[in-house]
């Protein structure tokens, strides 16, 4: 259940009415752990029924000794299915 997400539930009801209606959109949910990403990911992919859903999955590579990051900063997963 998605307590006080009425902001986000709007907002991902709208991209979804988009795409039915031919546009193209994408999704980024980022955030701290435990606030909610997945609950809100699940809410999509139950209302996206004939969509093709690619999820991706990144996470970030430590800082190097100098204080300086890698050219890449993180290593993405990505999985493709039909809703």
């Amino acid at each position: 259940m998605l307590l006080d997400r009425h902001t986000e539930v709007r907002t991902l009801d709208r991209l979804l009415g988009d795409v039915r209606g031919g546009q193209s959109r994408a999704l980024v949910l980022r955030g701290e752990a435990g606030v909610g990403k997945t609950q809100l990911l699940e809410y999509l992919v139950d209302r996206a029924a004939g969509f093709w859903l690619m999820r991706a999955i990144t996470s970030s590579w430590p800082r190097l000794v100098n204080g300086r990051t890698p050219r890449r900063p993180t290593l993405p997963i990505a999985t493709a299915r039909r809703c």
